[in-house]
């Protein structure tokens, strides 16, 4: 099991099994980490194994794609989580090792990014926000000028674009409700390749992993 770093913090976060018979030291093992819901972390991790295996659902995986490369504009990729549900996951298994090709199931993929409380969910090619109700991540993540040909503030990127859309994944028809998250802290300015890859101006946040960020939003108009 895992544990937030604090040590007067008793929490189950995480639930780490291998499989059973396992005992060759020279054999590979395969490591299975499901996250623990939060209304579950204060039980015991016996008690969750035995009477909620089945709530453990949300299977820990190692992913990446362009949707961690959009996200990482604004945490760092080290810190994004991706789960996909565990049926899923044993399905896929299953399916290895008999040999048979994957079968056809719908699989929900999710990213966490824990330091900001900040979830989406994979629904249909879109990553739909779990925290703003309605919105989903917009497939344009820079901000255009309205009134110039380009982009607005071309040297900050630091920052996610939430569009509106409705239950049936079609955007809405009015734009203003967009949402602009961008993480709180101090402004600086890199006028030269900084440890981020890139100079620009960036929003200071705490490096360690167990730090608790916000998230602050405005809401903008965009061109259509």
């Amino acid at each position: 099991m895992l544990r937030p770093p604090n040590f007067k913090a008793h929490e189950t976060d995480f639930i780490l099994q291998w499989g059973a018979g396992v005992e060759d030291p020279g054999v590979p093992v395969q490591y299975t980490c499901r996250r623990v819901p939060s209304h579950l972390r204060q039980m015991h991790w016996a008690d969750l194994l035995a009477f909620h295996n089945a709530q453990l659902t949300d299977q820990l995986v190692l992913h990446t794609s362009s949707i961690t490369q959009v996200l990482s504009k604004f945490e760092e990729p080290r810190f994004i989580h991706c789960y996909i549900t565990a049926a899923a996951a044993d399905a896929a298994v299953s399916d290895a090792e008999s040999g048979d090709p994957p079968t056809s199931r719908e699989r929900v993929m999710m990213f966490e990014l824990p330091r900001y409380g900040l979830e989406f969910e994979l629904v249909g090619g879109s990553l739909v926000s779990l925290d703003y109700r309605g919105y989903r991540l917009a497939s344009q993540q820079q901000l255009v000028s309205p009134v110039v040909s380009g982009y607005t503030l071309p040297d900050f990127q630091q920052y996610l674009i939430l569009e509106t859309h409705d239950l049936l994944g079609a955007t809405a028809v009015h734009r203003a409700g967009t949402r602009v998250l961008i993480p709180a802290g101090s402004i600086t300015a890199h006028t030269q390749v900084s440890g981020k890859g890139r100079a620009g101006v960036f929003v200071q946040v705490p490096p360690a992993s167990g730090a608790e960020l916000k998230v602050r939003y405005r809401i903008a108009l965009l061109p259509t």
